[in-house]
Parts: C-alpha cells; sequence; structure tokens
C-alpha cells in the first residue's frame, strides 16, 4: 500500500508550482508593467495574456509528465526528444547557472525583508547578507535532506501563508480609501497597443515563470494525474492572484 506521508499529491505539487513561480517578481514588476502601458485596462490586460501564456505552458508540461513519467522534469523530456548529450548539458547548466542564480537572488531578497522585519539599526554589510543567505538557502536545503514528509510540510505551509498574506493585501487595498490630490492624467503616449503589450509583457513573464518546476519531483507523484493536476492547478492559483494584487496595486 502506497504511504501517504512519502508521495506528493496534486495539492503537494501544485504548492511547488505556485513557490516556483509566486515569489520576489510580483512586488517590482508591477510598477514596470504599468509604466509601458497607457491605462490600468491595458496593464490587467497584459496580466491576463501572460496568465494565457502561463497557462499554455502549463498545458505543455503536463501532457509532458504522462508521456515521460518519472523525476527529472526538463531533463528527462530533452533527453527523450534530443538525446543524452543535450539533456546532460542542460542538467549541469541548470544546477550551476539556473537554479543556482535564481535560489541565491531569492535568498539575498530574503535577507533584504529580514533586514527590515527586524528592524535593523543600520544596514547589514554585504558580507554579512552573503552569508545569512547561504545559511538561510542550506537551512532550506536541510529539511527536504530530512525526507520528504518534512519537506513537503514546509513547503506546503509557506506557500498557503504566502498566499494567504497576498489575498490580505488585496483586501486591505479593496478597504483602505486615501484622499490624494488631483493630479492631471499623462498624456497618451502615442504607441501602438501591439508594442505596448509586448514591452509590458516581458517583466509579466519573467513573473509568471516557474510552472515547470512540478514536472521535476514527478516522480513521487501519488498518482499519475497528480503532476498534470498540480501543475494547472498551481498555474491557476498564481493567474488569480497576480490579476487580483495587481489590480489592488493599481486601485
Amino acid at each position: 500500500m502506497t504511504d501517504r506521508a512519502t508521495r506528493l499529491s496534486a495539492f503537494d505539487i501544485g504548492c511547488v508550482v505556485v513557490g516556483g513561480i509566486l515569489g520576489v517578481g510580483i512586488f517590482f514588476t508591477p510598477k514596470q508593467v504599468a509604466a509601458a502601458v497607457d491605462t490600468k485596462g491595458q496593464a490587467l490586460a497584459a496580466w491576463a495574456l501572460g496568465g494565457l501564456l502561463a497557462a499554455l505552458g502549463a498545458l505543455v508540461f503536463a501532457e509532458l509528465s504522462l508521456r515521460v513519467p518519472g523525476h527529472g522534469g526538463v531533463f528527462r523530456y530533452l533527453e527523450v526528444a534530443f538525446g543524452r548529450g543535450v539533456a546532460f548539458v542542460y542538467g549541469w547548466a541548470n544546477w550551476l547557472v539556473i537554479q543556482a542564480g535564481a535560489f541565491g537572488v531569492v535568498a539575498l531578497v530574503l535577507v533584504d525583508h529580514l533586514q527590515i522585519a527586524l528592524g535593523a539599526a543600520a544596514p547589514w554589510s554585504p558580507n554579512a547578507r552573503t552569508a545569512l543567505a547561504a545559511l538561510l538557502m542550506l537551512g532550506f536545503t536541510a529539511t527536504n535532506v530530512f525526507g520528504l514528509r518534512t519537506g513537503k510540510w514546509l513547503q506546503n505551509t509557506l506557500i498557503v501563508l504566502k498566499v494567504l498574506a497576498l489575498l490580505a493585501l488585496v483586501g486591505v487595498a479593496s478597504c483602505a480609501v486615501a484622499e490624494v490630490p488631483a493630479v492631471a492624467s499623462p498624456p497618451p503616449s502615442g504607441r501602438s497597443m501591439p508594442a505596448m503589450l509586448a514591452a509590458a509583457l516581458l517583466p509579466v513573464l519573467f513573473a509568471t515563470g516557474g510552472w515547470q518546476q512540478g514536472s521535476f519531483v514527478a516522480g513521487a507523484a501519488l498518482q499519475k494525474r497528480s503532476v498534470p493536476l498540480g501543475i494547472l492547478g498551481g498555474v491557476l492559483v498564481v493567474v488569480v492572484v497576480y490579476l487580483l494584487i495587481n489590480h489592488a496595486f493599481l486601485s
């Protein structure tokens, strides 16, 4: 009989996907998107289009997870499609550059937020920030070394708290009433709609990338359908949260 505690359900994989997408990007990309367009509606349209592209990508990986089951994700798909050599190069690049770089950036941003949350009297030195970021990365890695049960519990808890925090921010923004001085609307930029959406989509796609993360742990799925359901469900949650939080920001 399968031990559910040592397997990943669709919810668990969905949390992996949400965690791979919903990160630091949503807190600085909305400003860049809004600056690239003329109206609030165009900004939301850019986020909706980015969400559609993310959903299409999720559909591709959901299908790949069914056709090529097991651990490995993109590595396995490349190996089946193009051979072991291409997969080998991607695997090393992913380990040494892609994931390592993203992990390092997120860890440094986490340190910056901890510095604010703890009310540091003075900015921490670059060496201290780097050392703390490295310790945090080792700490989160250690939770997975202790086993899948511990790793998924921590992952799911943090993701649920993150989504609830963003929804709380949406609620506060919806209820807030602020008196602001009247400001004349800026004149239209004169750019075409396709040109504005193209410029806005660059930061949107940065913030919506990461749905492939769920495929890397597909070998631990409780059921074969858990992977596609988790990937699609995770992307759906992110798209809804992104649209809500951007509506709150723009309002």
